[in-house]
């Protein structure tokens, strides 16, 4: 719930809510990394429809006092390279007190171990829920009230599989009976497979995790109106945000400069001088050098 960010768009000087975004968390190298995340429609409007090209971003704040919203350049989000995928991220390191609530981009080892095992499975049927904004209701104040909308995955779709749509053009996906409304856009969707299991006492008992899947991408409405709606929303797929998190060439770039920069904070490169290396001309037959062993001192400094 805390993970959902608020999307506003300037329009004829009116800034209004139209979408939602979420945190992810990637780690490599024991380096957490963060980013935003939402459809990829909703940042192409903005470059084209708003009076400054702003993404403004309203965050879910725990002390009810009031804040600007904070603004990001839409040409500064990643956009996906395939048309076909409705999604962009953003790299977010600037404010930490919301790296609390992000989702995990690989699932914690425990799932994951569970779900090789056949547990935890998500298919057809599979009950799901959606944290976003509600464009009829913000919130009263300075914080934000995400609303939550439940339903279950209504199919599962194959990689050529392509729909069409009124905002994000002929993209890919799979299809979500949530009853989808607009401000939707970008929330994330989380899957509740349930399964048998023991308590604490052994005893056989009924449970369920909450696994991100994916996020929603849009809708279909009625007659293009947007206030009744066929129920069906299409859902991008959480390997989508991942391959562009991870293969994006400026978001590697990024994340290797942080790498750098963190070993060199503590410390964890290697100094040459501080080795001295000895390489010298053995006195036998044959050519051979000879390398001097590091002191634990010197071992242990690098």
């Amino acid at each position: 719930y805390k993970c959902a960010v608020f999307i506003d768009r300037k329009v004829a000087g009116e800034r209004i809510g139209v979408a939602t975004a979420f945190f992810v968390k990637l780690e490599e190298d024991n380096i957490a990394f963060f980013y935003l995340v939402t459809a990829a429609h909703v940042i192409k409007k903005t470059l084209v429809e708003s009076d400054d090209k702003i993404v403004y971003l309203r965050f879910q704040y725990d002390d009810n006092k009031k804040r600007p919203p904070i603004r990001t350049n839409a040409c500064d989000w990643k956009i996906h390279s395939d048309n076909s995928i409705d999604v962009a991220v953003l790299p977010f390191e600037d404010h930490p007190h919301f790296f609390h609530s992000a989702i995990p981009v690989d699932e914690p080892s425990e799932i994951e171990a569970a779900r090789k095992l056949g547990r935890w499975k998500i298919d057809i049927g599979t009950d799901v829920f959606i944290v976003g904004l509600f464009t009829r209701h913000h919130g009263q104040g300075p914080n934000i009230l995400p609303i939550v909308r439940t339903g279950a995955i209504a199919r599962i779709c194959n990689d050529k599989e392509r729909f069409r749509t009124k905002d994000s053009g002929v993209i890919k996906g799979h299809l979500l009976e949530v009853h989808s409304i607009g401000g939707l856009s970008g929330s994330p969707v989380l899957a509740c497979p349930m399964d048998i299991g023991r308590n604490p006492e052994q005893r056989m008992a009924l449970q369920t995790a909450h696994i991100w899947i994916g996020l929603v991408s849009g809708h279909w409405s009625v007659d293009e109106d947007e206030d009744y709606n066929l129920g069906i929303a299409i859902m991008s797929s959480k390997e989508s945000v991942v391959e562009l998190i991870k293969n994006h060439p400026e978001l590697i770039k990024m994340r290797e400069e942080k790498k750098q920069a963190n070993d060199q904070k503590n410390g964890a490169t290697l100094d040459d001088a501080d080795v001295r290396f000895q390489i010298t001309k053995a006195p036998h037959k044959r050519d051979r050098i000879k390398i001097a062993i590091p002191t634990r001192g010197q071992f242990e400094g690098d």
